[in-house]
């Protein structure tokens, strides 16, 4: 092999590198998608019913509030949800999504639309935690607001 060939076929692999490094290191901490995994959990785990896995991901100081509404959420079978909006900022530590659920309640053949305003922050762990608007869901539920 020439000198050239040598240099050319080390300089295609640099660059091959250097390409791959772009796609790969985008994000190199995964945050989008710890977020995108999160915000799924947490609104299939709402749409399910399953309140205890839903709190996992809620905030502390709502965490009490939210499980309170456990009876009641367990009532509701939701059939869908829509997300209509997710908004990631750019520095990947906070985010607003809006959800709306629909569905119908068990003890009565009345339809149900919630709509959920999500915000979420990352913790000092990294861990992805959101706050959300109690008064749609005991609107939703029937209930008065607090």
């Amino acid at each position: 092999m020439t000198g050239i060939s040598l240099a050319a076929r080390g300089l295609v692999l640099v660059l091959a590198a250097l390409a791959a490094a772009c796609t790969t290191f985008g994000d190199p901490l995964h945050r989008e998608d710890d977020f995108k995994d999160s915000q799924r959990k947490f609104t299939q785990f709402v749409r399910w019913g399953n309140i205890q896995g839903a709190t996992l991901y809620l905030v502390e100081e709502q965490q009490e509030e939210f499980l309170a509404l456990a009876p009641q959420l367990s009532d509701v079978r939701f059939t869908d949800y829509e997300i209509l909006r997710v908004d990631l900022e750019d520095d990947m530590k906070s985010a607003t999504v809006d959800v709306i659920y629909t569905g119908y309640t068990l003890s009565s053949p009345i339809a149900r639309t919630m709509r959920l305003h999500q915000v979420w922050k990352r913790d000092d762990e990294g861990d992805w935690k959101v706050t959300v608007a109690l008064d749609p869901i005991r609107q939703a539920l029937g209930l008065a607001a607090k």
